[in-house]
């Protein structure tokens, strides 16, 4: 069975349109797309389409996305904002209710949602609140490497502060859930780096 994936354009001042428009015109893989964003850049874009409405500023002018012209007018950043919060929250509430099975979220201007009172310090927060405030970590993974975050969006100088010893059990518990349910490994193997490069 194909996955039916939900796919937000992001900002609409920034490079997430165009980043999805180069994505789509060649798939990673068969799956089935569903793109959530700005009316009037994916009204022509193959495959469902879920339109978020924007407000736009007076004047007109026009964008090109790979190879592609839309019609399109200035954000200010609170209503950009708006609209890249509208469109995630309606793709967590797809995955949500198993419309689609996993969600991709193109890039956004944190100053732009915290002007339109999407108040968290990146997706990950905002996506673990939409869920309903379940554990949750960052994993960055590759085919033969994955990486769990064990503090995010933190200035380098309060990490050592925010390592708890409960934080690091509780990534771990995360990543050994993720790895034998999402991944199939059957019996995972973890390792924790330190804080220290030098430590050996």
């Amino acid at each position: 069975m194909r996955p039916r994936i939900a796919i937000t354009l992001g900002d609409p001042r920034g490079i997430g349109p165009e980043v999805v428009a180069k994505v789509m015109a060649d798939p990673p893989q068969p799956a089935d797309y569903v793109l959530i964003g700005l009316e009037e850049l994916i009204r022509d874009w193959p495959g469902e389409r879920i339109p978020i409405e924007g407000k736009r500023e007076t004047g007109k002018g026009k964008r090109e996305v790979t190879k592609r012209t839309f019609p399109f007018s200035p954000f200010p950043p609170e209503e950009a904002g708006r609209v890249v919060g509208a469109s995630v929250e309606q793709a967590v509430a797809l995955a949500l209710r198993g419309e689609v099975q996993a969600i991709v979220t193109a890039p956004a201007e944190k100053k732009a949602l915290h002007l339109a009172g999407y108040h968290y310090p990146g997706h990950t927060e905002w996506l673990a609140h939409l869920a309903g405030d379940v554990p949750v970590a960052m994993m960055l993974a590759s085919d033969r490497l994955r990486v769990v975050l064990v503090t995010t969006h933190l200035p380098l100088r309060d990490v050592a502060r925010a390592l708890t010893a409960d934080r690091v059990v509780t990534a771990g518990r995360i990543t050994a859930r993720a790895l034998t349910e999402w991944w199939g490994i059957e019996h995972p193997r973890l390792a924790v780096c330190a804080l220290n490069p030098h430590v050996g």
